[in-house]
């Protein structure tokens, strides 16, 4: 980084366009002033690491600068605020309290990069925009599907449930008393499942209940590679991943495929998004026999979390 660079922050003049020197400052050109210093101070510390930061007032005006890489940082440091990509929120509070000072008053500001290829001004364009924010984080599509291949050594127990060797790790799956009788078909053999996991906190257990069998590689291998698809994505790409695939299933008319697939969302951990496009491209469909059990299932689970949804609510506006 060039050593010839500077940031500077300059209170030019006050409300009566009188130039503001240090030895003769109104109270709002004193606290600007201020509002500038401490700001540059808070950029330096937080972008100087490692750089040993110099910062200086000049003598008579009211400006404060600091120069050589640390002002080349506190540069790149504005133009990531500037276009929303800063995810830092202490240096975009900073600049938004600067961003704030400038639209407050009629006071004058300059704030200039300054290298050997001359000055950036950058005041006009912080008073112009919108107020800074720190760059959004797209949230994950999350749901409680995993997928097991292993061996089944066990079936039963006090409660129905199979028990799966995968990695030499036992696991044990909760499931309905007829998959439990279904599944010695599959004993000391290897199998391939899908499960809703219940997470559970240190120290505890993982719980896990059967969602399908899968009685081949290919089948396990297309249903895992999409629901981790899914799980790379953003909710929204994710989302509309969904609508597409289920739209063209149903177009294609491969309903043995999508009563698969629906099937690992047919648990109430499922979110009242994904229950909603499900129930929405599938509403056509809810008197035909080869969907209709599935959809009336979906509803059932779309309104117990709609109705807690809307209790939560009325219990925030009460408090």
């Amino acid at each position: 980084m060039p050593v010839d660079s500077k940031f500077e922050f300059k209170v030019v003049t006050d409300k009566e366009g009188k130039a503001v020197q240090l030895e003769d400052m109104s109270v709002d050109a004193a606290k600007a002033f201020l509002t500038f210093y401490q700001t540059l101070v808070s950029l330096a510390e937080l972008s100087g690491e490692g750089l040993d930061p110099r910062i200086g007032i000049k003598p008579g005006s009211a400006v404060a600068s600091v120069i050589g890489a640390t002002a080349e940082r506190i540069n790149n440091d504005f133009a990531s605020v500037s276009t929303a990509q800063c995810s830092d929120p202490e240096i975009v509070k900073l600049w938004r309290d600067v961003q704030t000072q400038i639209q407050a008053n009629g006071l004058s500001y300059e704030i200039n990069h300054i290298t050997s290829k001359g000055v950036e001004a950058l005041h006009n364009e912080i008073k112009a925009s919108k107020t800074f924010v720190k760059k959004p984080i797209k949230s994950q599509y999350a749901n409680s599907i995993k997928f097991f291949s292993g061996r089944l050594i066990n079936v039963g127990g006090k409660y129905p449930n199979i028990h799966i060797e995968v990695d030499g790790k036992k696991i044990t799956i909760d499931c309905k008393e007829q998959t439990a009788l279904d599944a010695k078909d599959y004993l000391y053999k290897p199998i391939r499942v899908a499960v809703w996991a219940k997470v559970a906190g240190q120290g505890s257990n993982n719980a896990y209940e059967l969602a399908d069998v899968y009685p081949n590689d290919d089948e396990y291998n297309a249903f895992k590679t999409y629901f981790e698809e899914l799980g790379a994505g953003d909710k929204i790409a994710s989302l509309t991943n969904i609508h597409r695939r289920i739209k063209a299933l149903l177009t294609e008319g491969d309903f043995h495929t999508l009563r698969r697939l629906l099937q690992l969302w047919l648990h109430p951990t499922t979110d009242i998004q994904t229950l909603k496009i499900i129930l929405v491209i599938t509403k056509s469909f809810s008197q035909d026999r080869r969907l209709s059990g599935y959809i009336e299932l979906f509803q059932g689970y779309f309104n117990l979390q709609n109705t807690k949804l809307l209790n939560k609510s009325k219990r925030n506006k009460a408090s």
